[in-house]
């Protein structure tokens, strides 16, 4: 197949088997792992329901073990079953689109629940069975949450097989090439939704032959999709907002129909996370709902939560920090405590509190070393080997002890356990007008940048990952970045 376009009087043309290389001369293996995608897909979404009805109905039939019976009461449970089925089918619970991935899953489960609820409800009510209530009710709870833990556990099995590259689509993905960098960039930090990119498509004006977008090479134009989606057995499409208009995008999606290619549009939205966004139609029109940043009333719950952990966290830890603080005393000349001035908050300065882990003119030494081994980039400074940190504050760093004390400035009200690096003055004067954003909230102890690589990312990469952080805050996300921390602490990536 050859594919000529014209643009601003100039034909490009595309040799499609020299464009697509290895992928249409493997024609028979891509059908074959579209095949092993459909029968993988398949086997989640019936292990699911089976592993739901098996569940419910056992936990349903122990209930009424112990009620009185009718001729009909030992059919009872297996039909309940299967309105459990029913309902979390209902909620997209066994979408195998949406396998191992988002919460759809585990919100469709509790649809289930309340139909469990309201059966055995019924069941009582209408006289089929007599339950006792406080039995009913506990193995309800169970029920519920044995459902839940075992499809958890499923997930992550599905999650660890596309570690493995099994359990994924052959997703194409269509755009200019401007934007398409940084949609490549969030699919492929994202592997547990299973889309494994295999290549692009670009507007025709924003080709040239051999041309390569954020590593993966260019199939052709996005006229060319659909042929190209039919002869290599793709899964899903991701569309950017601006690769087609209105009328372009209802074409392709009749051309496409009969592949059972999911299409996925990714709106103009970088770094905002599926909770913040919701879907409203008017009339024929889809609008997305964006909310804003934290409400006053969640900036309450998290400060009070901020500081009674923190006490109780210092109660713990006070006895390693005067440990260490003893060590760092004996093995090298200065104070143990290392006090540096902070910017918190909408700019306002603080004294951050830290165990010394460098000599104590470390300070003066940094200007030395600047221009002689700093790995750094943006407004930071890195060293793998800094010959400022002495031993024994190789290892409080290597454990973060040496941030410990800084629970006295989430005491103080200075910090928050979780939130953006808490930046130097001097790197605050560097900021653009994106990155002054982080200042918006309070700088956490530990952050997304804590738990994605520490002294290993890049300047952009910090300054991405932190307005992530403010744009999508939650309290339920502090928590998850909280047990995420033990996890990086102890593997010790990135820190030096």
């Amino acid at each position: 197949m050859t594919v000529t376009h014209r643009v601003e009087g100039r034909e490009l043309t595309y040799e499609a088997e020299a464009v697509l290389g290895a992928s249409r001369a493997a024609a028979a293996p891509a059908r074959r792992a579209l095949a092993g995608w459909r029968g993988q897909r398949l086997v989640y979404r019936w292990a699911a329901a089976a592993l739901d009805l098996l569940l419910v109905t056992g936990f349903t039939t122990v209930v009424m073990s112990g009620a009185e019976s009718s001729p009909t009461s030992a059919l009872l449970p297996l039909v309940i079953g299967i309105v459990f089925v029913l309902a979390v089918g209902l909620g997209h619970g066994y979408d195998s689109r949406r396998a191992a991935s988002g919460l759809d899953e585990l919100r469709a489960i509790g649809y289930g629940a309340v139909a469990l609820t309201v059966s055995v409800l019924a069941v009582d009510f209408v006289g089929l069975a007599e339950l006792r209530v406080v039995p009913a009710l506990l193995g309800l709870v169970a029920t519920a949450a044995s459902v839940t833990l075992v499809r958890l556990a499923q997930r992550s099995v599905a999650r660890s097989l596309r570690a493995r590259g099994l359990f994924r689509r052959r997703t194409l993905v269509l755009g200019g090439s401007t934007e398409l960098s940084s949609v490549l960039r969030d699919l492929r930090d994202s592997g547990r939704h299973g889309l494994d990119v295999v290549g692009v498509c670009l507007p025709a004006d924003d080709m040239s032959t051999g041309d390569r977008v954020g590593g993966m090479r260019v199939w052709g134009s996005v006229k060319d999709a659909a042929e190209l989606i039919a002869d290599n057995g793709i899964d899903a499409v991701v569309i950017s907002s601006n690769a087609m208009d209105v009328d372009e995008l209802r074409r392709f999606r009749w051309a496409i129909e009969a592949f059972e290619t999911e299409i996925l549009v990714a709106p103009n939205l970088n770094e905002v996370l599926s909770d913040r966004v919701s879907l409203r139609a008017v009339s024929a029109l889809p609008l997305l709902t964006v909310t804003s940043g934290p409400t006053r009333p969640q900036l309450v719950v998290k400060n009070v939560m901020d500081r009674t952990l923190a006490f109780l966290m210092l109660l713990v830890a006070g006895p390693i920090i005067g440990v260490a603080a003893v060590l760092v005393r004996a093995t090298s000349p200065g104070k143990a405590i290392f006090r540096q001035v902070r910017v918190g908050v909408d700019g306002r300065p603080f004294t951050m509190l830290k165990l010394r882990s460098m000599v104590a003119d470390a300070e003066v030494l940094k200007a030395d070393l600047a221009d002689e081994g700093n790995k750094g980039d943006g407004a930071q400074f890195k060293m793998v080997a800094d010959p400022r940190i002495t031993p024994v504050g190789r290892v409080l760093r290597r454990f973060s002890i040496d941030e410990l004390p800084q629970l006295w400035n989430v005491l103080r009200g200075d910090m928050s356990l979780v939130g953006p690096r808490p930046p130097l003055p001097s790197e605050v004067a560097t900021y653009d007008a994106m990155a002054v954003h982080r200042l918006h909230v309070k700088p956490g102890v530990t952050g997304l940048w804590q738990v994605s690589g520490r002294s290993d990312l890049s300047w952009e990469e910090s300054v991405r990952l932190d307005l992530r952080y403010v744009d999508n805050f939650s309290l339920l996300r502090d928590l998850q970045i909280l047990s995420r921390t033990v996890r990086a602490v102890f593997g010790a990536r990135g820190a030096y």
